[in-house]
């Protein structure tokens, strides 16, 4: 059966959803893929596609393209941590949290240059340019190791402070559920904020060629994957 999803707000009116009536009960924060559209309608949502067993509400934190460094900051938003582990935390029979792939996305949109033309530290910049890359011969030539590996470290850290609030609240035994990431397509086109696409004006800038577009976007997704998968 699909969950009923509500928002914190909906927890604070004076007559609040019935959450003691549920199955289960679960908390979700994360980017856009469980967050509403600027409508207000749950369109394209993870959440609202879910099947369970049980009826579930699910309360949900969750906004548009907020990576993973902002839901853990609180200076940025701090519900979230209120309803896991502070004076309003829920003992949730999950959390379930989607993060990773906005995070990704912005590492890669870090641009090869500064504002004064000084190359970006590797370290700090998923891609290589084709100066740097010359003749390449599999799409690993375009990913900065040293920029990935920065990136891993950040991901496991930010996700190990979200885990952190699970374990200081009444949700401390339950499980936190994941989900990965299916491979975007390159292409010109988007929509909103990204009418050329997540990827495609980043993949552009670094002057990585058409062919390899596509490899390069599935090997970072797929390293994603795995990183998530690995935790």
């Amino acid at each position: 059966m699909k969950p009923d999803l509500y928002t914190p707000a909906d927890l604070r009116k004076n007559t609040p959803p019935p959450l003691s009536d549920y199955g289960w009960r679960m908390l979700a924060e994360g980017d856009s893929w469980f967050s509403i559209t600027a409508t207000g309608r749950f369109s394209s949502n993870l959440l609202a596609e879910l099947d369970l067993a049980r009826s579930t509400a699910i309360v949900n934190c969750a906004a548009p393209g907020a990576t993973l460094q902002r839901m853990v900051d609180r200076r940025a938003d701090a519900t979230c941590a209120d309803l896991l582990r502070g004076r309003r935390a829920h003992g949730w029979d999950a959390v379930l949290l989607s993060a990773g792939g906005n995070d990704l996305i912005a590492a890669a949109q870090t641009p090869p240059t500064d504002a004064a033309g000084a190359p970006t530290p590797l370290s700090l910049r998923l891609l290589r340019t084709a100066a740097e890359v010359g003749r390449a011969t599999t799409a690993a030539d375009w990913i900065s190791p040293t920029g990935w590996a920065a990136l891993a470290v950040h991901l496991g850290s930010e996700f190990g402070i979200f885990a952190g609030w699970r374990n200081a609240g009444p949700s401390g035994a339950r499980p936190l559920l994941l989900h990965t990431y299916a491979v975007p397509q390159v292409r010109p086109a988007g929509a909103g904020f990204s009418p050329q696409g997540w990827l495609f004006p980043a993949l552009a800038a670094y002057g990585v060629p058409p062919a390899w577009q596509q490899p390069v976007t599935e090997l970072l997704f797929q390293r994603l994957r795995g990183l998530l998968r690995a935790l």
